[in-house]
């Protein structure tokens, strides 16, 4: 069976954000990754490079998972999946632009903060959020909210969130200052983000399952 965004995630359990200036730089970054066990990278638009970056992963390294990150309009959307991405994510919710990427067949995780952004992202038919920024808007507790007004699709994350926590050593020490955490609705995940080396721009976000079937 075809591995999925979400089945990558929910198996790896890490994410490597990476912004780079330079498309060369990408390959080399894809092999270190492989060679570390970890096949899946995003690849952020906050450059001009992010576009070729994605097309040279996908060219050199097949084996890797690759998706575009800090998607913010239709041209970076349109960029992203002519180069090749397998996911697509935004650090907000658009209804237009989300419209637009659910067309395209790529899995897409928009950004939500609030139940009216996470509901409109649900009637566009999408089923798993970026839910940023976490630190800013309340984090685990307004999961705990948001999971008992949407239970069909939160569901899980409420009775399981403090016990995952608290089972996942580190995490649970910063559950509650970290930001960029995400759930991932249809896989019950929830996962948080840091930038490593200081100003580089490397990032990544950790994953944990708060309800396996």
């Amino acid at each position: 069976m075809a591995k999925t965004f979400l089945s990558i995630i929910e198996e790896h359990r890490l994410v490597p954000v990476i912004e780079l200036d330079s498309s060369t730089d990408a390959p080399f970054l894809a092999e270190a990754l492989l060679k570390g066990g970890l096949p899946v990278i995003e690849l952020t638009f906050r450059t001009g490079a992010a576009a070729e970056s994605i097309a040279a992963v996908r060219r050199q390294f097949p084996e890797m998972f690759v998706g575009a990150g800090t998607i913010v309009s239709q041209e970076q959307l349109q960029q992203a999946v002519d180069a090749g991405a397998q996911f697509l994510v935004s650090p907000g919710f658009d209804p237009r632009l989300t419209g637009i990427a659910v067309e395209t067949g790529v899995p897409y995780l928009p950004g939500i903060a609030t139940a009216s952004e996470l509901q409109g992202a649900l009637a566009l038919g999408i089923r798993a959020c970026k839910f940023f920024p976490a630190e800013e808007i309340r984090g685990g507790p307004l999961l705990e909210d948001l999971s008992g007004h949407i239970s069909s699709v939160l569901a899980g994350i409420r009775a399981n969130w403090r016990n995952q926590l608290e089972q996942s050593g580190e995490l649970a020490t910063r559950a509650e200052r970290d930001s960029g955490r995400r759930v991932l609705a249809g896989s019950k995940t929830v996962a948080q983000g840091q930038r490593l080396g200081g100003g580089t721009g490397v990032g990544c976000h950790q994953c944990t399952n708060s309800e396996r079937d």
